[in-house]
């Protein structure tokens, strides 16, 4: 018993290179999954950021103090190995985590206060 070719196709009518690809098509569905979940997390962090009464300058602000802070968290030898959350909300940073002395919280404390535009620091980390 002979099977015919995959996509009705006879050995005589042409060669698999005719054959549209399959990879093609789930290519092009991928890329539209991808670029549709891309536009819905866009749409979601939009709508976000607009449902603050905050000026858009004051989230911007918050913004940039948070991501300045999580830098120098990150190049500090004594904090860097640790997971510290930083959150600010109107120059209030408030920050979250374990370290593992007093003197790793100290500095992670230090390095959020020396940051411009901080009015006040929060300090949720927890020493074990």
């Amino acid at each position: 018993m002979r099977v015919p070719p995959i996509g009705g196709a006879s050995e005589d009518n042409g060669t698999a290179a005719d054959l549209p690809s399959r990879e093609t098509g789930d290519d092009d569905d991928m890329r539209k999954i991808i670029l549709g979940m891309l536009i819905a997390l866009a749409s979601v962090s939009l709508l976000a950021a607009c449902s603050t009464n905050r000026p858009v300058d004051e989230q911007l602000d918050d913004a940039g103090i948070t991501a300045a802070i999580n830098a120098k968290l990150a190049e500090d030898t004594d904090v860097s190995m640790f997971a510290i959350d930083v959150d600010t909300m109107d120059g209030v940073v408030t920050l979250s985590g374990t370290v593992d002395s007093d003197e790793a919280r100290r500095e992670a404390e230090r390095i959020a206060r020396s940051q411009g535009g901080v009015t006040r620091v929060v300090s949720r980390i927890r020493v074990e």
